[in-house]
């Protein structure tokens, strides 16, 4: 009988790929064979009493048998056993007949899905003591185990099965299926999106933490890129049409938040500037780490040690101004100029730390020669913080260090209340 079959849809993207039809014909015959014939099969000689194994065999040996009926009873009773028909699966992988290999594939496939959804459960309800689920090691060493720690896992694993399955047998699988995977999301169309979840990219952030899996600095920018994408940012923010995005608070929320800090640790160049600026719009605190180690190499471009100041402008204290006033020397362009009545005003480095010292002071920046400077809560518009001169910039030091010479112990007692 023709069947028309020729399209279906992968599981995690919902897009179309190609099946052929003899796969087809297949598996419609399987999925349609009556209860009765099964039952009738039971019967037969393949389910006659005898050990498990014995009967495995036999099951194994009619996969390849003459008769199209006994070769679907052979295989549905291979589906009723489970998790237990797996190790003699694998052998039939290796058989001399094609039908047997063929066959054993397509139980294998279904039995493995099945038998691992039988663990995920059991990892919910915490009943998997000594069966370990992959991953999870790593996500309680990042989020810890309470709360919704097992059920964001277990959406990993559903979102994302071949990458989450192989995390800790296959880490050079791993890498090229995150390389990938995040290629495929960067090039997928926005009408297709709502196929994909925050725990596709929870997925993704998660093993880039494991030992092994080493992606290129541009796959690890589009890994960035994924932690302030639209389906990741509504587990951590929320839009208010007044006041702009909001952070969302919880323990579901802190889970993904910790995610994001352990990554932002890996991230380098530009990648760390696009996760800097992830850290401020998600409100983690824990981006401080990396902010330090930003500032810390003088190699990275200005305008990503820029973000790792505006960081410390939110969440730092009186007892960084210190470790921040060593960059008050520090003259290096971050590409940002405005003209105001004719005078072009450029920023360096040292103008984003002064202007961040003060911040955190919570000192008056036009005592200190920051007049078009435009402040937002904890921040400040980067091109309003400039300097004309280096005539102008030194004053503006000189200012701040006379201040701090006089109010240090206020303003570092301030810190502690």
């Amino acid at each position: 009988m023709a069947v028309n079959c020729t399209v279906a849809y992968d599981n995690i993207m919902n897009l179309p790929r190609l099946i052929p039809t003899a796969v087809c014909t297949f598996v419609i015959s399987l999925s349609g064979f009556s209860q009765g014939a099964i039952a009738q099969g039971r019967a037969s000689s393949i389910t006659s009493p005898q050990s498990e194994q014995e009967e495995l065999d036999e099951l194994i040996q009619a996969l390849g048998a003459g008769g199209f009926v006994e070769r679907q009873k052979a295989m549905q009773r291979l589906i009723e056993i489970g998790g237990a028909s797996i190790p003699k699966l694998q052998q039939a992988m290796e058989s001399p007949s094609r039908e047997v290999r063929f066959r054993a594939s397509k139980v294998l496939e279904l039995v493995k899905d099945r038998d691992f959804e039988r663990r995920l459960q059991l990892f919910l309800r915490a009943e998997n003591e000594g069966d370990e689920i992959p991953g999870w090691s790593a996500l309680k060493g990042i989020v810890g185990e309470e709360g919704d720690a097992r059920r964001i896992l277990v959406e990993m694993h559903r979102a994302e099965p071949k990458i989450m399955r192989l995390l800790e047998v296959a880490p050079k699988t791993v890498s090229r299926l995150v390389s990938e995977r995040t290629h495929q999301i960067q090039r997928t169309p926005q009408n297709l999106l709502g196929k994909l979840s925050s725990a596709n990219m929870a997925a993704i952030l998660l093993a880039t933490k494991l030992d092994g899996v080493t992606l290129s600095d541009l796959n690890m920018r589009y890994v960035a890129s994924l932690m302030s994408h639209q389906l990741f940012s509504k587990e951590l923010v929320s839009r208010d049409p007044q006041k702009g995005y909001l952070p969302v608070r919880g323990v579901r929320s802190d889970m993904f938040r910790k995610l994001v800090a352990s990554v932002l640790l890996d991230l380098k160049g530009t990648a760390l500037q696009i996760g800097l600026s992830v850290a401020l719009r998600y409100d983690i605190q824990d981006g401080l780490v990396a902010a330090d180690r930003a500032l810390n190499d003088k190699n990275l471009p200005c305008h990503v040690r820029q973000y790792a100041l505006m960081l410390y402008g939110k969440f730092g204290n009186p007892s960084h101004i210190i470790r921040l006033m060593q960059l008050l020397d520090d003259a290096s362009f971050c590409g940002t100029t405005q003209t105001v009545d004719k005078i072009k005003y450029s920023t360096q480095i040292r103008d984003v730390a002064l202007a961040t010292i003060i911040l955190i002071a919570k000192a008056d920046h036009k005592k200190f020669g920051f007049d078009r400077i435009r402040l937002s809560g904890t921040s400040f518009t980067l091109n309003t913080i400039g300097f004309a001169d280096d005539e102008t910039r030194k004053k503006a030091k000189e200012a701040w260090l006379a201040h701090w010479a006089e109010s240090k112990e206020t303003i570092l007692s301030s810190g502690n209340k």
